[in-house]
């Protein structure tokens, strides 16, 4: 870092040695360009403005399609500046949206498709200050957001039945500066509530499938391409409840994000982002911003907030406060209670019946014949799995709260059964690259046991 600014400071020196050199008409020249720019900025007066004048109550509208994991929406928004100083504003920012459901054929949280319609808030207190000069605006703002989430049909076509409306909820913290050309934000979205971040709940939509709220942490960077195109680029990290060790596919991942914004006029924006990571793939999503108040009264205070984007910024309403959802089919079953529910406790009892077949071929801690065990009877574990869910699909939905950790409420004997089908469980996934083994090595070791 030293080099580099002693290079700068070096080619600056050099610049002026070689401008100093030039033959005294051209530095003239020079000389009354520079003296005209200055001019030029001294007559916009942005560090004459008062920021009482520039900043005000701004109201209006907003709107966005569907993106990854974020329903189609609409709806108002309001920014109200609670304190105004001579460099700062402290703020409150409030949104309120109807969510409306997916398109036809495409799910915005994974397979179930979102259904309207729902109202969804976000609200932020923050602070904004400027630096000495007014060329830079810092600001950090928090806040909480809420979604209730309906649900409908599935992109597949799988039969869907006791559709739920979960209720997500989190907190959000966001870091953000911005300059004539430039703006960084960095932000992060934890979910809190029933489903909340690090409590293993996670919920359960309908008869075949599971919701998640998903802890989102991410930077973006803006450059201004010209007064009114704003071109981003972002990156983000995603995780949720979901556990691999039940076999629940997890949204886990990092993203990438660009796009582009647009300054119809000083009150009216629009957007478009493409957005990619593993869970929900390639999104692209478009929005829409109109607010109106807000400013000074005066023409040379407008011309001064249409000029520079620091002194806009100080009434602008935060960014990336939706949240994000993902799902997948449901795997684990579970009962309120945060047991195993019945079905899956008779599948492990099965299951230690079927390991008792094999009686002293099967040493105890031995992976390698705990893994023939499981390969022997592999089409009747699929079996009992595959009835195991289908009579949680059938069960009561009050029963159907997902927990990740066992109810310390469970029998010695359903304890003792939980940890055989976790161990059985665990071997299954270890040996998974095995199922390759050929059909006469198959039928040769199942007919060893007869």
């Amino acid at each position: 870092m030293n080099k580099i600014f002693t290079l700068s400071f070096s080619l600056l020196g050099s610049s002026s040695f070689a401008l100093a050199s030039i033959p005294f008409g051209i530095g003239s020249a020079k000389a009354q360009e520079a003296k005209t720019t200055e001019g030029t900025a001294a007559d916009l007066g942005v560090m004459e403005v008062n920021l009482k004048d520039a900043v005000k109550f701004n109201w209006g509208f907003q709107g966005a399609l569907q993106g990854a994991g974020t329903p189609n929406q609409a709806g108002v928004g309001a920014f109200f500046p609670l304190h105004i100083g001579n460099n700062s504003v402290t703020y409150v920012d409030v949104l309120v949206n109807a969510n409306f459901g997916d398109y036809n054929g495409l799910s915005s949280i994974g397979t179930t498709k979102v259904a309207g319609t729902t109202i969804s808030t976000s609200t932020r207190l923050g602070y904004r200050w400027l630096n000495k000069n007014r060329s830079w605006m810092f600001g950090v703002n928090a806040g909480y957001d809420s979604r209730p989430m309906a649900t409908g049909s599935t992109v597949n076509d799988d039969a869907i039945t006791d559709s739920q409306t979960p209720f997500f909820q989190q907190i959000a913290l966001n870091l953000e500066a911005k300059s004539d050309k430039f703006s960084v934000s960095a932000y992060g979205l934890v979910p809190v509530g029933n489903y909340g971040a690090g409590t293993g709940n996670i919920a359960v939509i309908n008869n075949n499938y599971v919701a998640d709220n998903l802890s989102t942490y991410g930077l973006d960077i803006g450059y201004n391409i010209s007064p009114s195109i704003q071109l981003i680029l972002g990156g983000y990290y995603q995780l949720d409840e979901k556990d691999q060790h039940y076999e629940l596919n997890g949204a886990q991942s990092f993203g990438l994000k660009t796009g582009l914004n647009y300054d119809i006029t000083n009150e009216l924006q629009a957007g478009v982002i493409y957005s990619y990571d593993e869970n929900f793939e390639s999104r692209i999503t478009g929005n829409l911003k109109w607010r109106f108040g807000g400013g000074s009264k005066t023409k040379k205070s407008e011309s001064v907030i249409a000029v520079y984007p620091v002194i806009q910024a100080l009434s602008a309403t935060p960014e990336n406060r939706d949240v994000r959802v993902a799902n997948n089919p449901c795997a684990g079953v579970f009962d309120h209670t945060g047991g195993f529910s019945g079905p899956q406790l008779a599948y492990a009892r099965n299951q230690q019946q079927l390991n008792s077949r094999v009686g002293g071929h099967q040493i105890a801690g031995n992976l390698a014949a705990a893994t023939l065990n499981l390969i022997g009877m592999g089409s009747s574990i699929a079996a009992q799995n595959s009835q195991a869910c289908a009579d949680f699909r059938n069960s009561s939905p009050g029963t159907r709260g997902l927990r990740l950790v066992p109810s310390p409420n469970l029998t010695p004997q359903d304890a003792q059964d939980i940890r055989r089908l976790q161990q059985a469980r665990a071997v299954s996934a270890a040996v998974a690259g095995q199922r390759a083994l050929s059909a006469r090595t198959h039928a040769n070791f199942r007919r060893s046991f007869r």
